[in-house]
């Protein structure tokens, strides 16, 4: 047994530090038994050593009997004195601990183990010992030193903790204790391999103060430093928490304590000093601190009131939610005051017998209704009893939910349930509520009537056993099951009765939740639709009658479409032949007098006066069915006014009128179709034209006004009578009071006027100052500011008899059914040079194009579209398709017909013709258009 402390620092192998300084022997041990001894009395551990052999105990630090009151001397002398005193359950794991020590690895030459310990007064101890294995020369195991900690406080102040901040873990480590020491003239230091481990730091690096100052964390740094020089200049003691910042990041936290001890020749100084880690604890009082802010952020984001009150009902906490929102005050002017200052005499008494229940140990926990600063409320309260150390009642926690909307919901869902079942059983239809099982929980009285089942004892039995119909049952059973399936309604059709009288149902399966989203049942709505069904099976013939009536008016529209069609086409034809005729007399009879010249312009005008006639009647019928559209493009209005002026200007000459104009558009443009406002300005100058005596006068106007062109006819004719204006632009109306009105039309002009200019989104407006008084006709049409120039439409006006192009060593094949309008066609284009070729049907044409060589080849072919058999537009499709076969090039092709609305010319032009020129035929357009395709032909 030793019992001096020099010779167990010596033997000890590791108390006694190498320095290269020249020193006795003496001094060092003396030295190195100070160490030691300081280290001793400083440490609140106890600190042992044992001889590995014999297992005997050769030394134990002061701190043995100091806290535990145990005798070192009985230690001494007896091995088993030591496992006497630990509990029975740990002393396996403690043995198993010390015994595992030198197996195998390095790293087995030192463990660590926790257990109870039974102290020299009884009191149960928790212990935390480390220990390690010291080895000789030979290295074989020599002796253990370890040193013991009482972690009892610390395991009672976690334990308490956890308890006291309601789950919140916060464990604490046994502080570790490190011995170190720095000389101050050399700047050594002497450090253990466990502190060098803290600081990432090798023990041959741990010599040097440099690496130990750069571990430090740089916002300790100057604080430490400062510690130190007091220490060395003053000898004030050294105490300070730091953070130690390794290569890694990780961060430890040191207690460091520290004395400033002379040497013994009195050259230097020597710093004894103890390391703790208090990582540990840092971390456990960061959690700390944590786990109070979260207690304050919960209890004050909580919206459950929660107080804390003393025996006295003192409030000693009292959160945001029950402050603000029952008292209507902040917390900080409710703490410190009575219950009955706060709520006062009346609401406490309402409260006096449950807070008697919970003072004397009982939870209670129960609804109210309370008068309290913010009005009547009702509350739900739970009061928990709060013991003291002498597990007295001290005072409670009560949770205080204010419940008032809730109950203001009961009581309407109570009052909902009322008025649900007074509907319910004044409901014509079945209502019923239905759980998973298919049993019924309610039925309403309809049931009865309309089903004869009997409502009496009904909850609980299916549908089956309480007399529904085999249809009712099979029905409603698939809506129920599919709606407690998916959560969503379903529905289902059923029929009862006879098959010639039967009765029809539809059952509705609506979902019930209840307030937690559960669905509880389903709400079953049974109709009787028999009514309806019949309804909707009249309403169906109805709608099937109304759809026959009108395709038969549909049937009717497209008849009479086609009608006009062929009216149109077989009123043109002949006239094509008489225009046609006249033009052969127009140019033979050169000589003629002047009876024959007016007889065959006579001819003439009759002609053009009839075209114009079909088509206004047609433009009527398009209206009439809305089928009249318009090309809209850009168009400039200047063009479009001195084309239409050129088109009456024969007119206005054979009556001797005088027609003046006076355009300032400019280049102003519209949005709309260049023929149909050419339309609109010549029936306007027509109508004045016809309507104004010999000799008279016809003025036309344009300019702009706030971006609306405003065109104006003005003439010095008949007038229009005061009562007529109103009527004078309807269709078929017409003036009647004097001859001048009555000489020829139908009285459509002026309503296609109106209508043409509604399209155009613009207005026509008539005047007169009365009879013989002219009249003025005023068109408003919106400008088109985004129209360019360059894109505008510009009509081309017919221009005045003028020299026609030849047309010799023109080769035309001209195909006709119509006889008079043919040969006459085919005199005048031989007088203009000419080759014609004449057929009378399409298939002649047909063949004749697929059996002439490529030399003998027509120019131009001209084909009428009306035909028997096969019409012109099969003919041209026939002829394409050759071409394509024979690899020929394309004939060019005009489609001359009767047939003079919009989807024929499209129609036209998509069976392969280049050009749709309408009947009667304008020669000069004719023969202008037949010499561009020839000398284009030729070109290619």
């Amino acid at each position: 047994m030793v019992k001096d402390v020099d010779s167990i620092a010596i033997g000890g192998h590791v108390m006694v530090p190498e320095v290269g300084m020249r020193r006795s022997l003496k001094a060092e041990l003396h030295e190195a038994g100070q160490r030691f001894r300081l280290l001793v009395d400083n440490l609140d551990d106890v600190f042992w050593v044992v001889d590995w052999k014999t297992g005997r105990q050769i030394f134990v630090s002061p701190a043995y009997a100091r806290h535990w009151q145990l005798d070192e001397k009985a230690l001494y002398a007896s091995t088993s004195r030591w496992s006497e005193s630990i509990h029975p359950d740990d002393r396996s794991a403690v043995a198993h601990a010390f015994t595992s020590l030198g197996e195998g690895a390095v790293d087995r030459d030192a463990f660590a183990v926790e257990y109870r310990l039974t102290a020299g007064n009884g009191e149960q101890r928790w212990i935390r010992d480390r220990g390690t294995a010291l080895r000789g020369a030979d290295g074989a195991i020599e002796r253990v030193v370890g040193i013991a900690e009482d972690i009892t406080d610390r395991r009672t102040v976690i334990r308490a903790l956890r308890e006291r901040e309601q789950g919140f873990q916060l464990a604490l480590d046994a502080a570790q204790l490190h011995v170190w020491t720095l000389h101050t003239p050399t700047r050594e230091l002497h450090i253990g391999a466990s502190l060098c481990a803290i600081f990432g730091l090798s023990p041959k690096h741990g010599r040097r103060l440099g690496p130990w100052r750069r571990r430090l964390h740089p916002e300790d740094r100057a604080r430490v430093e400062q510690a130190l020089r007091r220490l060395i200049a003053d000898r004030q003691p050294l105490r300070e928490e730091f953070r130690v910042q390794r290569p890694d990041g990780s961060i430890f936290w040191l207690d460091v304590r520290a004395i400033l001890i002379p040497d013994e020749d009195g050259h230097g100084a020597r710093v004894h000093g103890v390391a703790g880690d208090v990582t540990e604890r840092k971390r456990v009082e960061q959690q700390l601190q944590d786990s109070e802010r979260e207690l304050r952020v919960i209890t004050t984001a909580v919206p459950i009131g929660m107080v804390r009150l003393d025996r006295n009902l003192r409030y000693r906490f009292v959160n945001d939610a029950h402050a603000r929102r029952l008292l209507a005050t902040t917390p900080d002017k409710v703490i410190g005051r009575t219950m009955s200052e706060v709520l006062g005499e009346s609401a406490l008494e309402v409260l006096r017998s449950r807070i008697d229940q919970v003072l004397v140990g009982w939870t209670v926990d129960f609804e109210t209704s309370m008068q309290l600063p913010v009005g009547l409320r009702y509350v739900h309260v739970t009061c928990v009893p709060e013991y003291d150390e002498g597990n007295q009642v001290g005072g409670f926690v009560a949770m205080i939910e204010d419940v008032t909307e809730r109950k203001i919901a009961q009581a309407k869902l109570h009052q909902r349930e009322r008025e649900f079942k007074t509907l319910a059983e004044n409901a014509p239809d079945v209502i019923a509520r239905v759980d998973r099982e298919l049993r019924y929980l309610y039925i309403n009285r309809a049931a009865e009537s309309a089903f004869g089942v009997q409502r009496e004892h009904s909850a609980g039995l299916r549908a089956a056993e309480l007399g529904f119909p085999s249809e009712y049952v099979s029905a409603t059973a698939e809506a129920i099951t599919a709606a407690f399936a998916g959560g969503l309604e379903h529905s289902a059709s059923f029929s009862v009765g006879r098959i010639d009288a039967p009765r029809h149902f539809v059952a509705r399966a609506v979902p019930e939740f209840d307030h937690l989203g559960f669905l509880e049942s389903v709400l079953l709505i049974v109709y009787d639709v028999s009514e309806r069904i019949r309804v909707q099976i009249e309403r169906d013939s109805l709608l099937a009658s109304e759809r026959e009536a009108r395709e038969q008016a549909e049937a009717a529209a497209r008849s009479r479409d086609e009608f006009l069609a062929i009216v149109s086409h077989e009123l043109r034809s002949p006239l094509n032949g008489i225009q046609s005729w006249a033009q052969v007399l127009d140019s033979t009879l050169v000589d003629a007098g002047p009876a024959t010249r007016r007889a065959i312009a006579g001819i003439k005008i009759g002609v053009e006066q009839q075209v114009r006639l079909i088509d206004d009647l047609l433009d009527a019928t398009r209206i009439i069915s809305g089928k009249l559209s318009l090309s809209l493009a850009p168009v400039e209005l200047a063009p479009v006014l001195a084309a239409a002026v050129v088109s009456v200007h024969r007119k206005a000459a054979d009556k001797r009128i005088v027609l003046a104009t006076d355009v300032e558009t400019g280049d102003a443009s519209i949005q709309g179709d260049a023929d149909r406002v050419q339309q609109i300005v010549w029936n306007l100058l027509s109508n004045a034209i016809k309507f104004t005596p010999a000799g008279g006068h016809v003025w036309l106007t344009a300019c702009c006004e706030d971006n609306t062109a405003v065109i104006a006819v003005r003439d010095d004719g008949r007038g229009i009578p005061a009562d007529f204006l109103p009527l004078l632009f309807k269709r078929f109306q017409r003036d009647e009071t004097g001859n001048s009105r009555s000489q020829d039309g139908f009285g459509l002009g002026l309503m296609l006027v109106r209508h043409l200019c509604e399209l155009h989104r613009g207005s026509v407006s008539a005047s007169s100052a009365g009879p013989n008084l002219g009249a003025t006709f005023t068109v408003r049409l919106p400008l088109d500011g985004d129209a360019r120039p360059s894109a505008l439409a510009r009509p081309v006006a017919r221009a005045q008899p003028a020299p026609l192009p030849g047309l010799q060593g023109v080769r035309l094949l001209l195909v006709d059914d119509h006889a008079e309008s043919r040969d006459a066609l085919a005199v005048l284009l031989s007088r203009a040079g000419a080759s014609v070729d004449v057929l009378s049907s399409g298939e002649a044409a047909v063949q004749r194009i697929e059996q002439a060589i490529p030399e003998k080849q027509p120019d131009v072919l001209i084909c009428d579209i009306a035909m028997p058999g096969q019409d012109g537009y099969e003919t041209m499709r026939l002829i394409r398709a050759f071409e394509r076969r024979a690899d020929r090039s394309r004939l060019p092709a005009i489609a001359l017909t009767a047939f003079v609305q919009n989807e024929d010319r499209v129609r036209a032009h998509n069976a392969g013709f280049e050009m749709h020129i309408s009947k009667p035929v304008a020669l000069e357009e004719l023969i202008v258009t037949i010499a561009a395709f020839a000398r284009q032909r030729a070109q290619s």
